[in-house]
């Protein structure tokens, strides 16, 4: 696969994006979720390849599979899907790239709280920061899982194997759920067009 045609694909689905091997750069899919909740390609990982890993100079990087040498002191952030990481250590180990982008998701809250509510408190900040922190693991995860785990497991017993959904698929789905939550809390789904959006959805 060429990465000519990297520009073509900006937009589409991670599914129907080619996978590129890693070469000079880490070359994994890049994807952001939009506020729709969609997963979206935004192009291959320019990390030089096995950055972050005991493979320093080849293979992916430690955000698109690669074997991590080690998080800094405070990350907990030990498995590339970042599901099981403390959200504020978390957002530390960002790249400034990536914080950039869970800052400007998080003054987007603020400003639907605003339209809804007429006010922000720092309560509201807070917590709109927490909401972006959690869309931003829930992005990454859905990305590892259709980019590296996928969403098929293969378990092997003494009686023989089968597949199953990726155990990944129901912690993602928590994740979603609470943050839906949240965003109710902070009365982001008041307005009435998010209000009939939930009422089809049960």
């Amino acid at each position: 696969m060429s990465l000519e045609k990297e520009q073509e694909l900006i937009g589409e689905k991670p599914g129907e994006v080619p996978t590129v091997e890693p070469g000079e750069y880490c070359n994994g899919k890049r994807t952001n979720r939009s506020h729709e909740g969609q997963t979206r390609f935004v192009g291959y990982c320019k990390n030089p390849a096995g950055k972050g890993t005991d493979h320093l100079g080849e293979g992916r990087c430690k955000y698109h599979g690669g074997c991590s040498t080690g998080a800094p002191e405070g990350n907990q952030n030990r498995t590339t899907h970042g599901l099981h990481a403390d959200p504020e250590n978390y957002y530390q180990s960002l790249e400034p790239e990536q914080k950039q982008f869970v800052r400007e998701t998080a003054a987007t809250i603020e400003d639907r709280i605003r339209s809804n509510t007429g006010d922000v408190d720092y309560l509201d900040r807070r917590l709109a920061m927490r909401i972006a922190i959690e869309l931003h693991i829930v992005s990454r995860a859905s990305d590892y899982v259709m980019n590296v785990s996928g969403l098929v497991e293969t378990i092997t017993t003494e009686h023989g194997s089968h597949e199953r959904k990726t155990a990944l698929l129901g912690e993602i789905r928590k994740r979603d759920k609470a943050i839906i939550q949240m965003l109710k809390d902070v009365g982001v789904l008041n307005d009435p067009d998010s209000q009939k959006a939930s009422a089809l959805e049960q």
